[in-house]
């Protein structure tokens, strides 16, 4: 895919340093240690997914099935969230990406 959105929220570099872990969700890392995870905006659940994976952290049962929830409780256990810019980069529902970005405290 072609999504190209890697400006950083959180210092304002560029995020080019490639992320080794296998994911659903593209991926790339900043230098200051936020990581960005990209899928096409209907299926944010998979960035979601990757996240509490990758940062092992523990949703709650009452959670489990609502974004806005497991967000929330992911920013309680300290992690820092932020929504990155929508880019068009195809046709169709599918061609639409976003990204979150996350950052531990």
């Amino acid at each position: 895919m072609n999504y190209d959105r890697w400006l950083c929220p959180f210092c304002g570099s560029k995020a080019d340093i490639n992320w080794d872990e296998t994911t659903v969700s593209l991926a790339m890392r900043c230098s200051c240690g936020a990581l960005a995870l990209a899928a096409p905006t209907i299926d944010r659940d998979e960035i979601i997914d990757d996240a509490i994976n990758i940062f092992k952290i523990k949703i709650s049962d009452k959670a489990k099935g609502y974004d806005a929830k497991i967000l929330e409780e992911m920013q309680t256990a300290g992690l820092r969230i932020w929504q990155g810019e929508n880019q068009k980069v195809t046709d169709g529902p599918w061609g639409e990406f976003t990204s979150y970005w996350f950052k531990m405290d």
